[in-house]
């Protein structure tokens, strides 16, 4: 069982690096900087994992810190959902609506609100979990998840009232965050309720994967529409000119 939720977990980062490779390739990273740094932090986030995991086993004080390291990889992660969220904002309605200055502190206000609520909603979850770190994890990862999608579903909303169209790459950076953040809160709902249980990593790391693999696609989908870089040499007009003598040479 171990050895499939690591295989979900490398696989789903792999995939990442492999859309900010494709993205960097073709020169389009400045389109979404945020959304791609998102991706290059979990990718890293991989590689720091499977070097701490060997010295979980080998050292009981590795494993004993690793349930903060993993609250403040979990807070850096969902932190930066966010500010993806809020560079969809600006992509999808603020830069390209006539009354954004209307709705430009919608997303303070929305966040504010859900904020309020989803504190409510964190205090009123069983806490089943003994390990204080664990129990802060799902805690703080249940409320984060439910305050992206909250904030993306009004993003939705208002992007439809308006009429305003996504685009390929907006539109599946969303959708990924989106299906991660379900298995996500999904799983630490479920934390919260039973304590910890393999099938539920395997929930989060097959969303995560699913995530992955949206986002590698819609990235793929995004730079095909690119123009290609034109590598053709171009020759001088005056060099093209067949010079007089040669003219006659040939011509007799």
């Amino acid at each position: 069982m171990l050895i499939l939720i690591n295989f979900l977990y490398v696989t789903a980062n792999i995939l990442c690096a492999l859309s900010v490779g494709i993205a960097f390739r073709r020169k389009c990273l400045s389109s979404l900087p945020t959304f791609f740094s998102c991706l290059g932090f979990y990718a890293l986030q991989s590689v720091v994992y499977l070097l701490i995991l060997p010295l979980c086993f080998a050292f009981t004080r590795v494993a004993q810190l690793y349930g903060w390291i993993l609250v403040s990889s979990t807070l850096a992660g969902l932190s930066l959902e966010i500010a993806v969220i809020y560079e969809l904002w600006n992509k999808v309605v603020l830069s390209r609506s006539s009354v954004a200055n209307i709705v430009r502190p919608l997303p303070r206000w929305s966040a504010a609100v859900l904020l309020l609520v989803i504190t409510i909603v964190a205090a009123l979850l069983p806490q089943n979990v003994s390990n204080h770190a664990l129990q802060l994890y799902s805690t703080l990862s249940a409320s984060l998840n439910l305050l992206n999608l909250g904030l993306l579903l009004i993003l939705l909303l208002v992007s439809r009232l308006m009429g305003v169209s996504w685009g390929i790459l907006p539109a599946g950076a969303a959708l990924g965050i989106a299906i991660g953040d379900v298995g996500d809160a999904a799983r630490s709902a479920l934390l919260n309720q039973m304590g910890p249980y393999f099938f539920m990593d395997i929930i989060l790391e097959g969303s995560s994967l699913l995530a992955a693999i949206v986002w590698l696609t819609c990235v793929l989908k995004a730079t095909k529409s690119l123009p290609s870089q034109n590598t053709q040499v171009e020759v001088p007009s005056k060099y093209l000119v067949v010079p007089e003598q040669l003219s006659k040479l040939l011509g007799g």
